[in-house]
Order: structure tokens, then C-alpha cells, then sequence
């Protein structure tokens, strides 16, 4: 009995023993100079509870229940992840220094494209699509540069077809349709109403506008170009559309040989809607009707 006694109270003794044993890592993280890396994120595989992270000069300190080795993992944004494996020593503290290397990730190639197209430097394309979207109280073609957001603004009230252009004046605006420069009369009183703008919306094919920086070609001393080409048909169309301000009717089509084409526009706005509304009486008559017609015959192939 005195024997099983000493024996079991030997094994409890060594149980206790080599329950009470501890390990202690300590160790520097540094990067390809040999630099400390502080906020790397040190974990244990073995005892994930037991993680911790390099404070300012890359060090660290682990605490842990012996045993024979644990695997150590660090981790970094932009750095490799490492695994490491440390033999432990019996209530002993075990150095290491660790080095980790900066990884080379390949990032996709990004393709940034903007909403509008630009031919040209300083150029903006419009697309007639969305511009037909846009509602127009007064039908004038210029009003919708002023809905975009380009350094225009309204020269002449809603109604009118006069804009300016990053503080130039009204008249500094330059007009090309088809090529060919449109010479806006000038009035005396800047809020007239001089009628319907001399584009017409129904025809347009292509808009280019350029609120400085444009072109060469188009001489200096101006606010702006807008530059409008009118439609090349190909088939057979139509369009009309009816409000209280304006009337407007467009017919196009092309011959069976495909060497004649033809655009047809016509339009009528009066605001006499709008401004009988008011309190000042006079005897202008807000009317204006217009007609145009483009016809485009290909004498030859080759020319």
C-alpha cells in the first residue's frame, strides 16, 4: 500500500509538472530591406485564440502551453502570407525572426469610356436619339445644349434660341449646318422672341459641340461651335408630333436605285398660348412657320 501510495502521488506530481509548463515565442517581423512591419496579423494553428499582432518595430509575443512545435501564420495586405514552424523549449523563451515579401498581384485592365463620344479634342458628340427624348417648350433646336451642362446658359428667356457660352455673348456662336455657316439675325432687345431656330430637330443626323478648344477650320475670337449634319436617308419615314406651342411634320425617303434622297421638315410654334396669359397687351404676333427641304442626287458612283 505505501508503494502504490508514492507511486500514484509520483504521477500526479509529473502530471502537474508538465501541466504547468509553458512556452514563450518572441520574434521580429521585417520586410526584403530588413524594415519592421507593424499590424501584421500572427496566428497559432494550433491555438487560433492565441493570435496576436507586431507592434511598432515588428515585434511580438506569444504566451502558449508547451509542446513540441507550433505552426505560426502571418498575414499582411500586400504581402505574401507565410507559414512558419517553431520548436517550443520548456518554460523557455524561443527567438525567431521572420521575413516576409511583398506580393505581385496582376490587376485586370480597366477600360474607362466616357457617355459622349469625342472625335476631336474639345468636341462633344450628341446623339439625336436622347436629344429627341429631352421636352423643349419653345422647340428651338439650342435649347437642348443648355439641358447638358456645358457652360450654357440661357441668353434670352426659355422661349428664345439665344445662348452664351462661358460669359461670351450671344452672337459669338458659331452655327454650321451641312457645312455651311448660319448667319442669326441680331436683334435690338435681347429678350425678343425671334421665332423658330433655323435647325431643325426632325432632320438632325449628327451634333458636335465644343465649348473651346475647337478646331482650327472653324477660325477664332468664338464662344462655342455647334456643328449639325442633317440625315442621309436610307429608307422610307416619317414622324409628326402635335403640343400646345408647336406642330411639327418630317417626311424622308430614297429612290429604288438608291441615287436620289430627300428630307422634308415643316413646323409651326406660336405663343399665343403663353403670352395671352399675361398683362401686358401689344400687337406682336407670336407666330412663326417654317419649311425646309435637303435633296441629295448621286450623279455617279465615283464622285
Amino acid at each position: 500500500m505505501t508503494r502504490l501510495a508514492l507511486l500514484i502521488c509520483t504521477f500526479c506530481w509529473m502530471m502537474m509538472h508538465a501541466h504547468a509548463q509553458q512556452a514563450v515565442i518572441i520574434g521580429q517581423v521585417t520586410d526584403q530591406e530588413g524594415k519592421p512591419i507593424e499590424f501584421v496579423n500572427i496566428g497559432i494553428k494550433e491555438h487560433p485564440e492565441r493570435g496576436t499582432t507586431s507592434d511598432e518595430n515588428g515585434r511580438f509575443r506569444i504566451d502558449l502551453p508547451y509542446q513540441s512545435f507550433v505552426n505560426l501564420q502571418l498575414s499582411y495586405i500586400g504581402y505574401r502570407p507565410i507559414s512558419r514552424r517553431v520548436d517550443l523549449l520548456p518554460d523557455k523563451a524561443v527567438l525567431v525572426d521572420i521575413r516576409i515579401n511583398r506580393s505581385a498581384t496582376d490587376l485586370p485592365t480597366i477600360t474607362v469610356k466616357a457617355d459622349t463620344d469625342r472625335k476631336h479634342l474639345g468636341t462633344i458628340t450628341l446623339n439625336p436619339e436622347d436629344i429627341e427624348r429631352i421636352p423643349l417648350p419653345s422647340g428651338n433646336f439650342e435649347n437642348i445644349l443648355k439641358t447638358i451642362g456645358l457652360g450654357v446658359s440661357t441668353a434670352g428667356g426659355e422661349l428664345s434660341s439665344q445662348y452664351s457660352v462661358r460669359g461670351g455673348n450671344f452672337d459669338e456662336n458659331l452655327v454650321y449646318v451641312n457645312d455651311f455657316e448660319v448667319y442669326r439675325p441680331q436683334l435690338i432687345r435681347s429678350g425678343q422672341q425671334e421665332g423658330l431656330s433655323f435647325i431643325n430637330s426632325d432632320l438632325v443626323r449628327q451634333v458636335e459641340f465644343s465649348s473651346g478648344g475647337f478646331q482650327p477650320r472653324y477660325g477664332d475670337k468664338m464662344a462655342s461651335v455647334l456643328d449639325v449634319t442633317y440625315k442621309r436617308p436610307d429608307s422610307l419615314r416619317g414622324s409628326a408630333s402635335l403640343s400646345l406651342m408647336l406642330v411639327t411634320f418630317h417626311l424622308e425617303g430614297i429612290s429604288k436605285n438608291s441615287r436620289f434622297s430627300w428630307l422634308l421638315g415643316a413646323r409651326q410654334r406660336s405663343n399665343a398660348y403663353l403670352l395671352n396669359t399675361l398683362d401686358t397687351e401689344g400687337e406682336y404676333v407670336p407666330n412663326a412657320t417654317d419649311v425646309q427641304s435637303l435633296l441629295h442626287y448621286r450623279i455617279s458612283p465615283r464622285w
